[in-house]
């Protein structure tokens, strides 16, 4: 199983890493019950980019045969991961609705944050099955600092919409899906760094997601 992540390919089996996709051009603009607690707080107020993806709207973002601007929202296909067209990000909150359409549920997608395009960066992902992760690469190297696990707050199986929020406010990450937070870590090995959506792929199958109405905003 695989991310093609920025200068990064992440194998969730044997975790080598091989080259990939160069960052953009760093352009600045403006029935069973979930568990986990509703969304807490406000989310940042200081917009920096937002975007409905939809209908050729998705400038300043890749678009070719795995990074592909369509009329329901941004597709990516397979292991690539495709950068925000925001500069390198800090404290950050990150709203991105996700849905999958087709290969193994049980297969990754979500959100890269504080990325170096060199492999090293962080990861908030779910999969079809209802699981969701947070996982730190160095040097192509993964450490899962939250592990795989099931919340109740993940629609499952194919063609189900699902909103990923993630809160950093330093060292401190808060997860939300679908307003619901389902955790939090606490990690200070990345400060900053460029923001992505991803998917994988393994050998049972490649994963199309579809990402909409994406929000990047500051403290």
């Amino acid at each position: 199983m695989s991310f093609l992540v920025g200068a990064g390919l992440l194998l969730r089996a044997s975790l080598n890493v091989s080259a990939a996709q160069t960052p953009l051009p760093r352009h600045h603009l403006s029935t069973v019950a979930p568990t986990g607690t509703p969304g807490l707080g406000t989310p940042f107020a200081t917009v920096l980019y937002q975007n409905s993806l939809r209908g050729g709207t998705a400038g300043g973002w890749v678009n070719d045969a795995y990074c592909t601007d369509k009329a329901d929202g941004y597709h990516i296909v397979g292991a690539y991961l495709c950068y925000a067209p925001v500069t390198e990000q800090g404290s950050v909150d990150i709203t991105v609705t996700v849905t999958q359409l087709h290969g193994p549920t049980s297969l990754l997608y979500g959100i890269v944050l504080r990325s170096s395009g060199k492999g090293n960066y962080y990861l908030f992902g779910i999969d079809g099955n209802g699981k969701w992760t947070f996982a730190r690469l160095n040097n192509n190297t993964i450490t899962y600092l939250i592990q795989p696990k099931t919340n109740a707050a993940i629609k499952t199986k194919l063609n189900q919409a699902n909103t990923l929020e993630v809160r950093v406010t330093g060292s401190q990450f808060d997860f939300f899906v679908n307003g619901i937070q389902v955790g939090q870590a606490s990690d200070t090995t990345y400060s900053t760094g460029l923001i992505g959506l991803t998917s994988e792929r393994a050998a049972e199958g490649v994963v199309e997601v579809v990402y909409a109405n994406i929000r990047i905003a500051q403290p």
